[in-house]
């Protein structure tokens, strides 16, 4: 078995990047935070991408965000404050791309995502009571919003 690169424990679930660049997923599903198209729970880790290889991964309360190498991201999930940053609050199952470039690094909470561009910006979505995002108000995001700087 190939060694693991990379690692993120969420709500009830674990993502896994190998050193091949693949994504594995375990645990908890009721959202699809595992990315594997359905709602089944996994008690063994089962493989979820092949392709563009995975350089990070951050496992929230119950959604998964994903950068792939190409500095693409990717988010699969529950979304009922708008955490994916998809432009609307509908849970995805399967792995679904956002709508931004040039990110370098992302770290999902339990209800927001904070996501960091190679440009030095921070955005941010979902969840934003009493203020989680740093956007100076208490609105839910659906869509990532630049907050700094």
């Amino acid at each position: 078995m190939d060694s693991v690169l990379a690692v993120s424990a969420g709500g009830g679930h674990t993502m896994i990047i190998k050193k091949d660049h693949t994504l594995w997923a375990t645990g908890f599903n009721h959202n699809g935070e595992l990315g594997l198209g359905d709602t089944t729970p996994h008690v063994n880790p089962v493989q979820v991408t092949s392709g563009v290889p995975v350089s990070a991964v951050s496992a929230g309360g119950w959604h998964t965000m994903i950068l792939k190498n190409d500095g693409s991201l990717w988010a699969t999930g529950n979304n009922t404050w708008g955490q994916l940053g998809t432009g609307d609050t509908n849970s995805i199952w399967t792995l679904t791309p956002v709508m931004m470039s040039g990110v370098a690094a992302v770290s999902a909470g339990l209800g927001h995502t904070m996501i960091l561009k190679n440009d030095g910006t921070l955005w941010a979505t979902g969840y934003n009571y009493p203020g989680t995002l740093g956007t100076g108000d208490t609105t839910h995001v659906l869509t990532p919003v630049n907050v700094w700087p």
